[in-house]
């Protein structure tokens, strides 16, 4: 079930986006409660749905055993269904129990390649939120 436009007006990787283009976008959002142990995503499995996160603590760990933790509302698990080769570069963990925001990864990217502006926006919030975090993958 899709989300109402408020739920994600205020997340980080929606924050700059007007009313209309939140509409969008909401349609492609549904809720996900996730459990304490709740794998996400696996290295090498194909990239299919990309989490934002509303709340709690999450894992992410490269294939080199490199780890970070996130829990930021609005940062994102998962980019790799919307960015690159379409397959999973980390295993996403759940530390506690939480609540994220999945959308289709497909579906997502055909949006932001049909409206260049939206698209230019998120990828722009994307880059941004990418850049915030730490990652296992700077030397």
């Amino acid at each position: 079930m899709s989300v109402e436009p408020s739920e994600i007006k205020d997340l980080d990787i929606f924050s700059d986006l007007t009313s209309d283009e939140i509409a969008l976008v909401a349609p492609l959002v549904s809720t996900v409660k996730v459990v304490e142990g709740e794998t996400l995503t696996q290295v090498g499995q194909l990239a299919i749905s990309f989490y934002v996160i509303q709340e709690g603590n999450f894992m992410i760990a490269g294939k080199d055993g490199k780890a970070i933790t996130i829990h930021k509302p609005g940062h994102v698990i998962g980019w790799s269904a919307i960015a690159g080769s379409f397959i999973y570069t980390g295993a996403a963990i759940a530390l506690t129990d939480g609540i994220l925001f999945s959308m289709p990864g497909e579906e997502f990217l055909k949006l932001i390649q049909a409206h260049s502006s939206f698209g230019d926006k998120m990828l722009k919030n994307l880059n941004k939120i990418m850049e915030e975090r730490p990652s296992f993958a700077r030397k």
